[in-house]
């Protein structure tokens, strides 16, 4: 009977009394016709995404804008730091710079993170950055509003027609500190300008001191100055409530099962 086996041309696992029959599936065929399937359905392995949102890589992109623009946002803060001091902080917009490129430091580690819930550390790390860079993007978004809202409202005032500037002292130099009267619907001279202390409302309008520009400065550099604050701060604030919009839109889980292989009869 072995003889006989060995001898015939049909192959061994295809041996049977039901030939014409249903193909009893063997191990060697089963592992074939997985490699057919898988061949077939083969897709490009996904990057990593540990917060489940539907568009990391826009998102990424966006954290990258974020942190481009607080950098420009802290290097114009440097520059009025070291130009003029004594400029206020409100009109000094390092601090939203500096809420935008943490938060879009925050950001990108997030994004790349890579996580094991069998290892329980790397999870508490990872909520707690995930807690910190929602909170960080929700104080930037509102600091480079509140910046935007400040660096506008100064810009307008000097660019107003009723914006009257004068230097502190004209007998001494005509590079002295400014004195800037905003508002002021009635022409008013000098001497009623220097009359009221920094910040007062006088009948005029409101008088500001620029004690380390002089008039030139306010009306040229200083006003550039300000057009660059408002338009960062305006981008900054637009691409960090767009990330926090896309935080929200998180990716449906879809796994497709196994793809079921029919035999032929």
């Amino acid at each position: 009977m072995a003889a006989v086996y060995m001898s015939t041309t049909v192959p061994q696992n295809m041996k049977g009394s039901n030939i014409m029959g249903r193909h009893t599936p063997t191990r060697n065929s089963l592992r074939h016709s997985r490699m057919i399937v898988v061949n077939k359905n083969y897709q490009t392995p996904r990057r990593p995404n540990p917060l489940q949102i539907k568009y990391p890589l826009l998102a990424k992109v966006l954290l990258i804008f974020q942190l481009i623009t607080g950098i420009a946002i802290a290097f114009l803060g440097v520059w009025i730091l070291l130009w003029a001091p004594n400029t206020r902080i409100r009109d000094n917009p390092y601090w939203s710079g500096l809420a935008l490129i943490l938060s879009s430091i925050l950001g990108l580690i997030l994004i790349d993170f890579r996580r094991v819930p069998r290892q329980k550390f790397r999870e508490h790390c990872f909520t707690f950055i995930r807690i910190n860079s929602t909170m960080l993007t929700s104080v930037a978004v509102i600091l480079s509003l509140v910046a935007f809202v400040f660096a506008a409202l100064h810009l307008d005032n000097i660019t107003s027609s009723h914006t009257t500037c004068m230097p502190d002292n004209i007998f001494t130099s005509p590079n002295a500190a400014c004195i800037c009267l905003f508002g002021a619907k009635n022409s008013t001279n000098h001497l009623q300008i220097q009359t009221a202390d920094e910040g007062e409302i006088t009948v005029g309008g409101f008088e500001f001191h620029y004690r380390d520009l002089s008039c030139k400065e306010v009306t040229g550099v200083w006003k550039y100055i300000l057009i660059g604050s408002t338009t960062f701060n305006v981008l900054g604030f637009f691409i960090s409530l767009l990330y926090l919009l896309l935080l929200c839109v998180r990716r449906s889980d879809e796994r497709k099962p196994y793809a079921a292989v029919r035999s032929q009869l």
